[in-house]
C-alpha cells in the first residue's frame, strides 16, 4: 500500500499537494498502520488514519512515523467485547493512545429464527434456536455500515477542504 501511494504521489505533481486518508476495518487497520510507518520514514505526512475495529495489540505507529511526515488526526473505533480484537496474540485493546477513540457499547447477540421449509413439513412452525452467542457480533456490526460512518465518523472528522 505505502509503495502504490508513493507512486501515486510522484506520478502527478498535483498529486503531492493531495491529502492522505486511510481507513482500515479489521486487520486492515494494521495494513493502514504499517504504511504510515513506511510513509513518515520517507517524510511523507498522512492526513487521516481512521482504524475501526482493528486488533490493535501488536501494531503502532512509529515514532518515525510521527516525527518524519507526522500524521494528523487517528480516529479509532472499536466495540466492547469484539472478540476479534482479542485474537491470540494480541493484547486486547479497543483505545489506541493519541487518537480520538470511539468505544462503542456491547452489541448483545441477535436472536436466531429459522423459518420452517414448507416443502419438507408444512405443518412445523419456526424454530426459535434463542441467541446465538459468539462475540462476532460485536465486530461485524460496523462493518459496511455507512449509517455508522455517518453517526459516529463524519462529527469528528477534520477534513480540511482548501
Amino acid at each position: 500500500m505505502a509503495s502504490q501511494i508513493m507512486t501515486w504521489r510522484t506520478a502527478n505533481s498535483a498529486n503531492f499537494y493531495e491529502p492522505i486518508r486511510l481507513v482500515g476495518y479489521s486487520n486492515g487497520g494494521n495494513v493502514a498502520i504499517e504504511a504510515i510507518n513506511i510513509l513518515g520514514s520517507e517524510g511523507i505526512h498522512v492526513d487521516t488514519l481512521v482504524t475501526i475495529a482493528t486488533p490493535l495489540g501488536g501494531h503502532r505507529i512509529s515514532d518515525d512515523a510521527r516525527t518524519g511526515g507526522g500524521i494528523g488526526q487517528h480516529i479509532n473505533v472499536s466495540r466492547e467485547r469484539d472478540l476479534i480484537q482479542a485474537i491470540p496474540g494480541s493484547s486486547y485493546m479497543i483505545e489506541y493512545p493519541g487518537a480520538t477513540n470511539i468505544i462503542m457499547p456491547y452489541l448483545p447477540p441477535a436472536t436466531v429464527i429459522i423459518p420452517p421449509n414448507p416443502a419438507l413439513s408444512p405443518a412445523l412452525p419456526p424454530i426459535n434456536i434463542g441467541p446465538i452467542i459468539t462475540g462476532w457480533e460485536s465486530h461485524f456490526d460496523m462493518h459496511n455500515n455507512i449509517d455508522f460512518w455517518r453517526e459516529h465518523i463524519e462529527p469528528i472528522l477534520e477534513i480540511n477542504t482548501q
